[in-house]
């Protein structure tokens, strides 16, 4: 250690020692701290493979963030969703409170360029399961829809929907293949497959809605990659982020995953970086509040995103 002078004291040295060892100590904790936030805020460049774990999970909670919000909507409609009768006196069913459910219940942004009101519409919907109370009041403001899901049969007969609300009992991937599970089939088809099976090419869809527990990462990654076009075109659409379902539950590993993978974080994350990469913005962001074991990291977020360019 030329740093010292040979004839210095040994307790001086041996306290010099310490010091130093101290100072060292502090600028190692400030920069894994430092480093921490730059890579929860993406101000690090380090490729995305290259990051642990633990850094995935912290970019994933920020670009998944409400804080992370990115789009202002000055005007917006709210369609779907159900009410719960709570606290009802027995025998007496008019003595509830309606308590509104927030699963079925959409955000729309009416802002120029993205929907106006009175005119035609356009709308996909994917999984509707046994609610259509979205898709009925999409249809209410004007827009026809597309219903999909290929995991129920509705109890009423075409008459009894609305003239412009079609139901189609066919599901979305991110290939087109059918699914045979315990006797039954499930056709699975593509987003650009579906528009093209529906005779709307060059149409636009004005808005989408994706609620395909766990399969919306495929079809997500097959349209913003070079297999797709249909989803680069939507001016804003709404997906539920089902990060427990990686594959999704119409797949051939259809599993809970409640402790997140190195290899299902990076794909998480690469397809949110992709997302926005075309062009979208987070709008709005509803976590769950269920989360990965030690993490802020929600297991589902509602989401909508608007396309800026």
């Amino acid at each position: 250690m030329g740093f010292f002078c040979r004839n210095q004291r040994p307790w001086l040295r041996m306290a010099a020692y310490v010091a130093m060892g101290a100072v060292a100590t502090l600028l190692v904790m400030m920069f894994y701290t430092d480093r921490s936030v730059q890579m929860a805020s993406g101000q690090l460049t380090a490729p995305l493979d290259e990051l642990s774990l633990e850094e995935l999970v912290a970019r994933l909670e920020h670009m998944l963030s409400p804080a992370n919000e990115r789009v202002r909507c000055r005007s917006a409609i709210f369609p779907g969703g159900k009410c719960s009768c709570v606290d009802a006196t027995p025998g007496d069913e008019e003595s509830c409170l309606l308590v509104p459910i927030a699963d079925g219940s959409k955000t729309v942004c009416l802002d120029d360029g993205l929907l106006t009101p009175g005119q035609p519409c356009l709308v996909y919907s994917f999984g509707i399961r046994d609610d259509l109370s979205f898709e009925t009041e999409m249809v209410r403001f004007g827009c026809t829809v597309h219903a999909f899901d290929p995991t129920v049969r509705l109890n009423r007969t075409a008459a009894a929907l609305p003239d412009a609300l079609h139901v189609h009992y066919l599901g979305i991937d991110g290939h087109s293949w059918t699914h045979r599970v315990d006797g039954r089939e499930f056709r699975l088809l593509t987003l650009d497959a579906l528009v093209r099976h529906l005779g709307h090419e060059g149409v636009r869809i004005d808005y989408l809605k994706l609620d395909a527990e766990g399969s919306e990462w495929s079809v997500l990654r097959d349209q913003l990659g070079g297999g797709g076009g249909a989803l680069r075109r939507l001016p804003q659409f709404t997906v539920e982020l089902h990060l427990l379902f990686p594959r999704g539950t119409l797949s051939a590993d259809p599993s809970r995953q409640l402790q997140l993978s190195h290899a299902d974080a990076l794909g998480f994350l690469q397809t949110l970086h992709a997302l926005e990469e075309a062009g979208f913005r987070l709008m709005e962001s509803r976590p769950d509040t269920s989360k990965f074991a030690g993490t802020g990291l929600s297991y589902i977020y509602e989401t909508t995103w608007v396309r800026q360019r």
